[in-house]
């Protein structure tokens, strides 16, 4: 892997509605960034025959430590997630994330604090598409961007940008998700205040 390259890992089952067709779609759009994926499931041998050359699956892996560690940030893509304990192993190796807005995510991951939510839907308006409103995100250095992610890899505020705007576009084409009367369970809501 290019230590020049920013890189993103993603660490899912891989079925539907962990959403990691949308994450290889928007790599198709972002050459310049390395995917790194771990895991396995169902739509295994679909993702990987369209895969781009930027997108590395790794299969199952027995601990996500190493993974974290070749990351600059964890993306969950989800388009239904309960409580995203890989965002909260990523949040606790001080890896920024970038998620859909889905479950328990929005209650952990607070934009421009310690990664960026992305809406699950593209709300159309009746004046046609509205290229969105940029705002510079000034991540913590906690992150210790300046060490990790700085010079070699750019600005990551224009990376998160860039992923942003490809989520944008690939969930404006994507198929609507049924929804389901799911209820959280009792564990779920331990993060609630």
């Amino acid at each position: 892997m290019p230590e020049d390259k920013f890189t993103v890992a993603c660490v899912a089952r891989l079925s539907h509605e962990k959403g990691v067709d949308l994450l290889v779609e928007a790599a198709r759009t972002l050459p310049d960034i390395v995917v790194l994926i771990a895991g396995d499931g169902p739509e295994r041998s679909t993702l990987t025959e369209r895969t781009p050359d930027n997108v590395r699956f790794l299969g199952r892996t027995p601990s996500i430590e190493p993974i974290l560690a070749a990351a600059d940030a964890v993306v969950v893509p989800s388009r239904s997630e309960g409580q995203g304990i890989v965002a909260l192993e990523a949040l606790a190796a001080g890896k920024p994330v970038i998620a859909c807005a889905v479950g328990g995510l929005p209650e952990m991951i607070e934009t421009e604090v310690n990664g960026l939510l992305v809406p699950p839907t593209i709300q159309r308006h009746s004046a046609g598409p509205k290229a969105p409103q940029r705002q510079p995100i000034a991540l913590p250095c906690a992150w210790s961007i300046g060490q990790g992610m700085g010079a070699p890899h750019g600005d990551i505020n224009q990376k998160i940008h860039q992923v942003e705007d490809v989520y944008r576009n690939v969930l404006s084409k994507a198929r609507p998700v049924q929804k389901t009367d799911h209820k959280p369970t009792a564990s779920a809501s331990i993060f609630r205040k």
